[in-house]
């Protein structure tokens, strides 16, 4: 059957298959994710009043520390880079909380997530940008 899709024998079938492989990968390499979150582009308003505003440029959050009161902690996500880039909330322990934020170049998106006090880690798990430096510390009191 490869083949038969080969170039040679049938360029037509093969431009098919290229312009539907072009397509495919880029949604799928886009569906990370991990643990029981979820990705949202822009999927989740903004919360009237977030505890914690977070801007991403490419391989940096506008802070690396930010703090809120325990409870539930209002969270907005500027992506004002030229990549894509995620939000995770994760603590100590390794456990993930609310949803995993992805947003396209200029998007943005809200979360509101119950935390107790604590220390937890915010990262971009764009693979390379966490390691470039796209992290932080929430600290919740």
């Amino acid at each position: 059957m490869l083949k038969a899709m080969s170039a040679n024998r049938n360029p037509r079938a093969a431009r098919r298959l290229a312009v539907a492989a072009a397509v495919a990968f880029p949604m799928l390499a886009a569906c990370g994710g991990g643990g029981a979150s979820t990705n949202t582009n822009s999927a989740d308003p903004i919360p009237a009043s977030p505890a914690v505003s977070i801007t991403g440029t490419d391989n940096k959050f506008d802070a690396k520390t930010y703090s809120a009161k325990a409870g539930a902690v209002g969270f907005a996500y500027y992506n004002k880079g030229n990549v894509t880039h995620s939000l995770v909330i994760k603590a100590a322990d390794g456990t993930r909380f609310g949803k995993r934020l992805f947003l396209t170049p200029g998007k943005q998106a809200g979360l509101t997530v119950d935390l107790a006090a604590g220390t937890y880690e915010l990262y971009c798990d764009v693979p390379g940008h966490k390691d470039a430096g796209m992290d932080a510390t929430l600290t919740v009191g």
